[in-house]
């Protein structure tokens, strides 16, 4: 039986690499995908309504979480009336004195008038249910 020497196995080494590198390519992400010698896809498992999904890179496998989407209450801060301003009419006051004779005599106290008033906007907390979407938890 024949022994192969040091320098033939650093050719056969040598080639071998070559080979590996032409067959899986240059990228290091699908050499990492073959390093154990085959090639996992994802795949989805469902268990109790909740589904699951795992993406296996190199030698580890990374679950994916699917989070059910759900209605959530919510405190909003709401504007109910916006800020106005209203203007008023007051009607004039007369006052009726009688003079010596007894008669009547109509005086105006006060003229009448426009007086502008000023509101604030009126904001409430109402409380609203949100529909917040499904996503995936790493």
């Amino acid at each position: 039986m024949k022994t192969i020497g040091t320098r033939n196995a650093l050719v056969a080494s040598l080639a071998l690499g070559i080979a590996a590198f032409a067959a899986f390519g240059s990228s290091s992400a699908s050499a990492s995908e073959f390093r154990g010698g085959f090639r996992f896809s994802g795949g989805v498992h469902f268990s109790g309504g909740n589904s699951h999904e795992h993406f296996y890179r190199g030698d580890y496998c990374a679950p994916r979480v699917w989070v059910e989407g759900c209605y959530e209450t919510e405190c909003q801060h709401v504007l109910v009336c916006a800020a106005h301003t209203e203007r008023r009419w007051f009607e004039p006051e007369y006052q009726t004195t009688y003079d010596n004779c007894g008669k009547p005599v109509v005086t105006c106290i006060h003229e009448g008038y426009f007086k502008e008033f000023c509101y604030p906007a009126r904001y409430e907390d109402r409380y609203v249910r949100v529909w917040h979407s499904g996503y995936y938890r790493d």
